[in-house]
């Protein structure tokens, strides 16, 4: 991240006025940035960070989390980048592991008391950004000379809906880009990132965007008004987020009978590839936009792309693999697969993870010679196209079977009924289980009871003409809302705890035996 702290310097210098970061609450110029990313570093150092020491960042979407960016890079100490959806016992924990100096948070979050106590008996200063104006009138800001990027690492705990967090390590050089001057960096853009930057994917497009001396806009709340009224009021030209936040979008603008801001000219979704219905309800509200699909991961970064001219040649694919990265389908003996034959997707690139914190067990399950696995079932076709079908380990047992979920999941999004459908397994007999469809039906096919009784009816009977008996949903639940984790993706773990309690009141047809 060198390049982004030597970039904001530049800017400060060459065009200090230029608008740097904005947000609901806030605009802070290239200027402003510099200085303040400065006198962050002196209150680091006051509290006691030294270089190499760590420091954690428990942060929402605000205009303080550029300022850190470019701070910790300049106080060259080790950034743990923390979930917001980490529990207080899992942060201090984390605090505890690390032996961090330092935790940077926000009072919004209410989880400063709670981790302080926890953490009693370490020495771990607590920084709140919304004190940071009132301390920095006493300090002066503090510039350190910039070490080789290539030694320093950043740390990602992004997960933990699924079990313990793991922290991915990962060069902070990947987020270097060393670019030219051209006629686009000196007309600058506004970029609106709606998901967290505690993503990968979405730190890297702040990174990109200050180094190309761009504006970040951040948004501060998961809502398709906040972001629309961002867009306009900033003549935003590019928005960033994830597939659900899109979905969310999509169903604002149809129930409005409106279209996207006409400022907006591209739109990014990033994380998991965007379903083909997202996609078919998308395109006719693009015209004069790009919208492109990119596919990645927290431990190899940007994998693959494909934007909406492909879309329809090319259903369900998430792109061609990106230049500079290496893509193969193995089988479970780690063998090269041919096209059309699912596997695990693995990649190789120079974006790649290190290792994980203190886990050298997961580190080497990752390791697949000069590739890391990513977890995800895929395949190519002919033409060297992407395509991702499921979880390596997201698999239903089912009386012998296995099953992904997303392949049951797949068929019922074809209804022009479902808005969105998420399949879990139900524990049965025997250790076996059955599959159970969670629905999400579209506006206006949220009816009357008997209406729905016959949705479902009609969503079964597409299934039992589409998969095989096991695959069939044992049972279908219509829920007014699905439960999102902080990726924006349906909470299948949520869903499972619900399931469990409702248990007692479904009626299975069969299905598994």
């Amino acid at each position: 991240m060198n390049d982004v702290a030597r970039s904001v310097a530049k800017w400060a210098k060459i065009e200090p006025g230029r608008l740097a970061v904005v947000d609901e609450a806030a605009a802070i110029t290239y200027g402003e940035l510099d200085e303040r990313a400065n006198r962050w570093v002196a209150w680091l150092v006051r509290c006691g960070a030294a270089p190499g020491d760590g420091v954690l960042l428990l942060l929402p979407n605000r205009f303080e989390w550029i300022e850190l960016l470019v701070a910790v890079n300049r106080a060259n100490v080790l950034p743990y980048v923390l979930s917001t959806q980490l529990a207080s016992i899992e942060v201090a924990r984390i605090a505890t592991e690390t032996n961090a100096k330092v935790v940077i948070t926000a009072r919004s979050l209410n989880v400063g008391d709670q981790i302080g106590d926890l953490v009693a008996n370490m020495p771990l200063a607590q920084l709140f950004v919304e004190d940071f104006a009132d301390a920095a009138r006493s300090i002066e800001p503090v510039k350190l000379k910039l070490t080789d990027t290539s030694s320093k690492m950043i740390v990602l705990f992004t997960s933990g809906t699924t079990g313990k967090p793991k922290g991915v390590i990962v060069p902070q050089s990947v987020f270097d880009l060393s670019l030219c001057d051209t006629d686009h960096i000196r007309n600058p853009q506004t970029h609106l990132l709606c998901r967290p930057l505690f993503f990968r994917a979405h730190l890297a497009a702040a990174c990109s965007a200050i180094q190309e001396g761009n504006t970040v806009a951040l948004s501060r709340h998961p809502s398709a008004g906040h972001w629309s009224a961002l867009i306009e009021r900033l003549n935003i030209s590019l928005i960033s987020l994830g597939p659900g936040d899109l979905l969310i979008w999509l169903q604002e603008l149809e129930r409005e009978g409106s279209g996207f801001p006409i400022s907006l000219t591209q739109i990014l979704t990033t994380g998991a590839p965007l379903t083909p219905m997202i996609r078919a309800r998308l395109k006719p509200l693009i015209q004069g936009v790009r919208a492109t699909d990119f596919y990645g991961t927290s431990e190899a970064g940007g994998i693959a792309m494909i934007d909406d001219s492909e879309w329809e040649s090319k259903q369900g694919s998430c792109g061609k693999p990106m230049f500079f990265a290496k893509v193969t389908i193995l089988d479970e003996q780690d063998r090269p697969l041919e096209a059309g034959l699912r596997g695990e997707i693995c990649v190789g690139t120079h974006h790649l993870f290190t290792e994980y914190y203190r886990d050298p067990e997961s580190t080497s399950a990752a390791c697949a010679g000069e590739y890391r696995r990513t977890g995800d079932i895929g395949y190519f076709d002919e033409e060297g196209y992407l395509y991702v079908t499921g979880r390596k380990h997201d698999v239903i047992h089912c009386g012998g079977y296995c099953l992904h979920p997303q392949e049951v999941e797949s068929v019922l999004r074809e209804s022009d009924e479902v808005e969105e459908a998420v399949v879990v397994g139900r524990d049965g007999f025997a250790g076996s289980q059955e599959p159970i469809a969670f629905v999400l039906l579209r506006d206006r096919y949220r009816q009357d009871e008997n209406a729905t009784a016959g949705t479902k009816q009609a969503l079964l009977t597409l299934c039992e003409s589409r998969l095989a008996a096991y695959k069939v949903p044992a049972d279908m639940i219509f829920v007014a809302e699905l439960p999102r984790n902080a990726a924006g993706k349906a909470d299948s773990r949520e869903l499972l705890r619900r399931l469990s309690q409702e248990q007692g009141a479904l009626t299975p047809k069969g299905g598994c035996s």
